[in-house]
């Protein structure tokens, strides 16, 4: 009798456990993303690369295509990106950015008092934020390259919207 009341006792434990961790989990982010579409769309939207040298990471390039979710804060006739680049040995960074071979026409900071700062998903607080504005491209596969004269390369692929 008393090992089945130690049974019944540990049954209840593992069931108590087990609800807890599911009502624990009932804050889902399905939930979080409900309340801010913005940011969802923009997590939706949202690549992260590296370059590696030697099997160690080197540079960090987080990449947001804002078109797709915010589409009339920009200029008509424009592609826009907002990208975090972390390089984890060099305070400068010595890289440059393209879309499908063309030039950016314009690089702006986003600092943490900006509104857009807000709706960043997977902030890197190491990285500087800037949102880099690329003539649109008949192409409506896009790639943002990465090119680093240390580094070397990467493309970030995103389908236009």
């Amino acid at each position: 009798m008393h090992k089945q009341s130690i049974d019944k006792i540990k049954n209840t434990f593992l069931l108590t456990l087990i609800g807890s961790l599911f009502l624990g989990c009932s804050q889902s982010a399905v939930s979080v993303l409900e309340k801010d579409p913005i940011y969802a769309q923009n997590l939706q939207y949202t690549k992260i690369e590296k370059i590696e040298k030697n099997n160690e990471v080197e540079i960090l390039i987080n990449t947001t295509y804002l078109n797709a979710s915010m589409k009339d804060h920009f200029p008509k006739g424009t592609q826009n990106f907002l990208v975090a680049i972390y390089n984890t040995n060099d305070a400068e960074n010595n890289g440059d950015l393209t879309l499908n071979n063309q030039t950016y026409l314009k690089k702006a900071p986003v600092e943490p008092e900006d509104s857009i700062y807000k709706n960043i998903p997977l902030i890197n607080k190491w990285a500087k934020y800037y949102i880099y504005t690329f003539p649109v491209t008949k192409e409506d596969k896009l790639i943002l390259r990465y090119d680093s004269k240390k580094y070397g390369s990467k493309n970030i692929l995103f389908k236009k919207y």
